[in-house]
């Protein structure tokens, strides 16, 4: 390391700046910049030294077929490697993606039986037991994905994203670590173009768990269906099912174009992949040097997954487009629609902001002073 004075300096005047900037709800930053510094009262001191003998093997899964453009990949990957790397070696993982355990809740079950060490799993099924995860997904909340990561990384250490831990922890049933993905969700159907409300009558969607889910089609005026994900495919070959709402990158991996030639970029629902640790791993399996490095691991995986996250969005609308499918984008629906749409979903806030009043004053407070600094 450089000793030069005029370094040190310089070192300590950015070192000031990054504080002012994460302290309270977060800074202006709108995408996160890889870095080693941790803002989140979850990441204790690094360890100076790693003194673990004795190998540990941990199993991690997820739903992502783990290929290319699945959006659930970069941060499980990196994740991986940094857990390994940080460890020397002496943590290592036997993963299971592609949903080789089962569903997400199957996954779900079993970090909090502790048969399954730690999993990614989508907000809306951890809601099912503990609904705060999910109150970022309400319609139409966040306007970009740079919001959302603004206000909730670790790196932020904000206000909402200490108060999101906090009411996840108390349940008691795993450890929670983070949204280690996010992106909105599209509409999908076999039948026609959707850019409007009228457009929806005639299509019945497969939608995942979820109360938000529910609520906000339902208000929609839209009939749902709940499928297992492993028989979605054959349902809309068959047509038990219309559509579905699902990512993008989800489309495009399952080769849903094949059965659902029409999509649309509603950005309604923005969800995100959420990294849990059974109580088993994390408080008899880990050391407290293990958590430290596996935190700081976290955090450097949660910024890098997200930054692929912004590259992988685009690129694959574009594949998609490439096989023919009729691709309607949010700024391509009329104004007065995009109105229509928010409106009948205000019955969804008014229910769902009501689930914990400390994390929805936190997560509507730091959003607000987010978007104050960044006009």
């Amino acid at each position: 390391m450089k000793r030069l004075r005029l370094k040190k300096v310089v070192a300590v005047l950015l070192a000031l700046t990054m504080l002012f900037t994460v302290v309270g709800c977060g800074g202006g930053s709108s995408s996160p910049q890889p870095s080693n510094q941790g803002g989140s009262d979850q990441n204790v001191s690094e360890p100076t030294g790693y003194s673990r003998t004795e190998p540990l093997k941990l199993s991690f899964a997820k739903l992502g077929n783990d290929g290319e453009f699945d959006n659930q990949r970069p941060a499980a990957h990196y994740l991986m490697d940094l857990v390994t790397e940080y460890s020397n070696g002496m943590i290592q993982f036997d993963f299971y993606p592609n949903g080789q355990l089962g569903s997400e809740t199957d996954m779900l079950d079993q970090v909090i039986s502790g048969d399954l060490d730690m999993a990614m799993l989508s907000d809306g099924s951890i809601a099912t037991v503990a609904p705060e995860v999910s109150m970022s997904m309400l319609p139409f909340l966040f306007n970009s994905s740079e919001e959302f990561y603004a206000i909730a990384s670790l790196e932020s250490g904000s206000e909402y994203q200490k108060a999101l831990v906090q009411a996840m922890d108390n349940y008691g049933l795993f450890k929670y670590v983070a949204p280690m993905n996010g992106l909105f969700r599209a509409l999908a159907n076999r039948k026609h173009p959707v850019d409007s409300i009228d457009d929806l009558k005639d299509i019945t969607i497969r939608i995942q768990p979820g109360s938000i889910y529910n609520d906000s089609y339902a208000a929609l005026g839209l009939s749902t269906a709940n499928i297992a994900f492993s028989e979605l495919y054959t349902s809309l070959q068959q047509g038990a099912v219309d559509g579905e709402d699902l990512s993008f990158p989800f489309y495009y991996s399952y080769n849903f174009y094949e059965v659902e030639p029409y999509i649309t970029e509603l950005r309604m629902l923005y969800q995100t992949v959420n990294l849990i640790v059974s109580n088993e791993c994390w408080n008899n399996k880990f050391t407290e040097e293990d958590r430290q490095i596996f935190m700081k691991a976290a955090e450097e995986a949660q910024r890098l997954g997200f930054q692929d996250q912004y590259k992988m969005d685009e690129e694959v609308i574009s594949l998609v487009e490439q096989k023919g499918v009729s691709v309607i984008r949010y700024d391509d629906i009329k104004p007065e629609d995009r109105e229509a749409f928010r409106k009948a979903v205000q019955s969804v806030w008014e229910k769902h902001s009501k689930t914990n009043e400390t994390v929805w004053n936190a997560l509507q407070k730091c959003l607000d002073e987010y978007r104050s600094k960044n006009k």
